[in-house]
């Protein structure tokens, strides 16, 4: 999860408190840069029901949402999709015509076609307690990227080459993690039993029985 590494490395003069330093390359701006790519990431992963990016430090962190987990879900939730009727618009004007611009407005969290798939896509994080409770091992899937301390913050920011290695003390202490919300794909994997051993019934019993 390359959020992780935008946190961190990419921002190590942030978090090393040289940010105002002469030369100062690493610091990443918490408005333009890194919400649109936790807003990116949102887009393109694909029913995303869990996010946690893990010390974002004061300049990266909301005012308002003073966390890492509150400041990473305020970015996430606030993403927004091409609404169905904007995309149909666009389909018609395939360009602008000459001397005008095209603005296009992200009015809701619905989308005509997403990266992966679904259509009047409805954005809805959970906390860890609500997955835990609701969601089967195999019915979530969890990313995890562990680490905050580096070489290269160690090395105060100057060699590049140590960017995203790891010195290893923190390895337990600090991850961030993002979880998907497979369901709908074991729910098809479930009909699809149900209808091949429907004969016997003996498939439907043995998925309905099985703990995942």
């Amino acid at each position: 999860m390359g959020l992780h590494s935008w946190a961190r490395d990419l921002n190590c003069n942030s978090a090393t408190g040289t940010a105002e330093a002469a030369g100062a390359e690493y610091v990443v701006d918490r408005d333009h840069l890194f919400k649109p790519l936790v807003q990116d990431y949102v887009r393109r992963v694909g029913r995303l029901i869990y996010l946690d990016i893990a010390n974002l430090n004061v300049s990266l962190q909301d005012p308002d949402h003073p966390s890492d987990y509150n400041s990473t879900t305020w970015f996430a939730e606030g993403t927004r999709f091409t609404s169905t009727a904007q995309e149909d618009s666009l389909n018609l004007l395939p360009a602008a015509p000459t001397g005008d611009e095209v603005s296009i407005k992200y009015d809701a969290t619905s989308a005509a076609i997403t990266d992966w798939g679904d259509t009047n896509y409805q954005l809805t994080l959970q906390n860890l307690s609500f997955i835990d409770a609701y969601y089967r091992e195999s019915e979530h899937f969890r990313e995890e990227v562990y680490g905050c301390n580096t070489k290269f913050i160690e090395n105060g920011c100057q060699d590049p080459t140590l960017i995203n290695q790891w010195e290893g003390d923190t390895f337990s202490q600090c991850y961030s993690m993002a979880i998907i919300n497979v369901k709908p794909e074991q729910q098809m994997d479930a009909g699809t039993c149900c209808i091949v051993g429907g004969g016997g019934g003996g498939g439907c019993c043995w998925l309905l029985k099985k703990k995942f």
